[in-house]
């Protein structure tokens, strides 16, 4: 695409045109005035045909009803049976293409560097000079570019950096995107207004050049820390925690979150949940990035965003808690017992062993860390981080959740049975 007609628009690729792909990276890099080619593994999904034709989406941030218009210049299918394997890798290795981001999911990123390899061993036997490469994995995890760096390098067999001429970028996304939909050829992704884009910076100039925008920061990697420590236990925790509060209390798998949140007989409990994450945050920072009025804030503006959250209860413990490729092979056998005849409590009861440590470790970064923060500084004055307001005696309303969290789920037969549907 040129600009003028005299200068050319740098090249952003983009893995994994979903929910986020669209709503979240899409829509930053057409306000950065980036040229954007998508690469999708299959058209699969009934939306994607209509995106390659239309060569366009729509963003509609909610609650209001605007459509504002993302146009790309590309969407290529690469898998085997579209043909389109070299398309996407000279996309990659392209000279212009300037950033690389990827949304696929954190446990799926091994399927996509076997590709991101050979694009950049390709990329590097070019022979006419090409930009840096800079490689952003967007996922809701923990350093998820450094995840998909070591994977390339063992596909590549490297470990020098250098040799690659691509640099990985970690970064922390916030931002909710709602389910896609295409009605007379238009797709439309809703999403919220609020968004935020936290980068690790690598120190190179020319990266916040690119990147440059109000609503994308690059710190420093102690900030980055604090700020990826920051989203998961104000936003991820507290909506996870509203979600067993949910199925705790109503026991209905297709109660909203946005329902628990602002329910008034739940408005102390949920009160208590803010201030304890809160105070977990406040202990965690020590000041050194956010001071408590704004900690305070962040996590009253997370629970305005959770207030407008319309996913169920399920969802969420199914998306966070249970999915997992470790998983299979207890569904395997569990669906093998229940069709011998075998009730579903009593088979999961039977698995709950090793069920419940995958379960722990999912919830970890988001539940136990938090209420381990507190129970570690129980004895310490919570005054002397600046939250004298808060007394917290003993996390209750978060422990109380946590404790519950293993037989909660095996007492909804119905999460477990769409959860542990066995392969074909």
């Amino acid at each position: 695409m040129v600009l003028g007609g005299a200068h050319t628009l740098p090249t952003h690729v983009h893995i994994g045109p979903g929910q986020l792909g669209l709503g979240f990276v899409g829509q930053f890099f057409h306000e950065l005035k980036f040229d954007t080619v998508f690469l999708a593994r299959s058209a699969d999904d009934g939306f994607k045909p209509v995106l390659k034709k239309r060569q366009a989406y729509y963003v509609r941030e909610l609650p209001g009803q605007g459509l504002t218009e993302i146009p790309f210049r590309d969407l290529i299918f690469f898998s085997p049976e579209d043909k389109g394997q070299e398309q996407a890798l000279q996309a990659i290795a392209d000279p212009n293409t300037s950033v690389l981001t990827v949304a696929v999911g954190e446990a799926q990123l091994s399927s996509v560097s076997a590709m991101v390899a050979r694009a950049l061993k390709l990329r590097k036997e070019r022979k006419e000079p090409a930009k840096q490469l800079y490689v952003i994995a967007c996922e809701n995890g923990d350093r998820c570019s450094d995840k998909l760096r070591l994977a390339v390098y063992r596909d590549l067999g490297i470990s020098d950096p250098d040799e690659l001429g691509a640099s990985f970028v970690n970064c922390m996304v916030d931002r909710v995107c709602g389910e896609i939909t295409h009605v007379d050829d238009q797709v439309v992704v809703p999403v919220e207004s609020y968004r935020e884009w936290v980068l690790e910076d690598p120190g190179a100039e020319e990266l916040q050049n690119l990147l440059n925008h109000p609503n994308i920061a690059m710190v420093n990697s102690v900030e980055f820390a604090l700020y990826d420590t920051r989203k998961r236990w104000l936003v991820n925790g507290l909506q996870l925690f509203l979600a067993f509060l949910g199925m705790d209390e109503y026991e209905n798998i297709d109660f909203s979150i946005s329902e628990v949140a602002s329910d008034p007989l739940l408005r102390n409990v949920v009160a208590d949940i803010c201030a304890e994450l809160a105070c977990a945050f406040a202990l965690e920072d020590g000041g050194r990035v956010f001071g408590s009025a704004a900690i305070e804030d962040y996590v009253s503006s997370s629970l305005a965003r959770l207030s407008s959250a319309k996913d169920p209860c399920a969802r969420i413990l199914h998306h966070i808690l249970i999915d997992d490729e470790r998983l299979d092979a207890v569904a395997r056998r569990v669906g093998q017992d229940v069709a011998r005849g075998a009730e579903l409590k009593k088979v999961i009861a039977r698995h709950l062993y090793e069920t419940g440590f995958i379960f722990f470790e999912k919830a970890k970064a988001r539940m136990y860390e938090p209420i381990l923060r507190l129970t570690q500084a129980r004895e310490q004055p919570v005054s002397t981080v600046g939250l004298a307001a808060i007394e917290i005696k003993r996390p209750h309303a978060l422990m109380r959740l946590m404790l519950q969290l293993v037989p909660l789920l095996c007492d909804q037969g119905e999460i477990l049975r769409s959860a542990y549907v066995p392969p074909r």
